[in-house]
């Protein structure tokens, strides 16, 4: 019988070649990792809401693919139930997040940045979607049509905003899981080319987000 006998050197360069291709290999596995994340176009940690742009709080959390069904038909649900209240609703994100749009004119009178008390009845159905921790948060994005400088729009849409969050903080038990957005007129659904266009422009939108603790409980079933 033969025994190959290795010196000390050869020994160390065997090891520290199997210890380099082991960080190869695992950094290959790490950058796959994040560049199918980033295909995906979901932020690999959790944003802060009240920092994060709007596209950031709409992709995050993803829902995995095996919760995607029963959390679309949640949503659908929830859709379903606040067209019934007379709301015009739609979906994003394959039927995941529910978008209800709201006219200014519901909310304000003509340049006025002073909540309606019709305005009230209006934003209460959604506070229901700030009981529970961590079940859902809630976006409101506030727009304007293009009459005036763009200092004065970017002034209303804000002072129209602080109201619409003042209301919903106040008569909501997490208020946290709320982020706001003012707009101006940068995000117009139509040309600001008629009086009907225009009027359609001006709007709070509300996105109703699932949160952890709902695709959580998904995992359960």
């Amino acid at each position: 019988m033969y025994l190959l006998l290795l010196k000390p050197n050869s020994t160390m360069r065997i090891r520290s070649a199997i210890i380099r291709l082991f960080c190869v290999m695992f950094a290959v596995f790490i950058a796959a990792e994040a560049g199918a994340q980033k295909k995906k176009g979901e932020p690999s940690v959790a944003p802060d809401m009240h920092t994060a742009t709007k596209a950031e709080n709409l992709s995050f959390p993803a829902v995995p693919e095996k919760q995607h069904k029963f959390i679309s038909d949640y949503m659908l649900r929830e859709a379903q139930a606040i067209v019934k209240q007379g709301y015009k609703v739609e979906t994003e994100r394959h039927g995941e997040v529910i978008v209800v749009t709201i006219p200014a004119s519901s909310l304000f009178m003509p340049n006025s940045t002073e909540l309606e008390i019709s305005g009230h009845k209006l934003l209460d159905p959604f506070t229901a979607y700030l009981k529970t921790e961590g079940r859902f948060k809630v976006l409101v994005a506030m727009h304007s049509d293009d009459t005036g400088s763009p200092s004065y729009l970017e002034k209303l849409t804000g002072e129209r905003l602080k109201a619409i969050m003042s209301y919903l903080e106040k008569h909501s038990e997490h208020p946290e899981q709320v982020a706001g957005y003012a707009l101006s007129d940068k995000e117009p659904v139509r040309p600001n080319s008629n009086i009907a266009n225009r009027a359609q422009n001006r709007r709070l939108e509300i996105y109703i987000v699932p949160d952890e603790e709902l695709i959580k409980q998904t995992v359960k079933r």
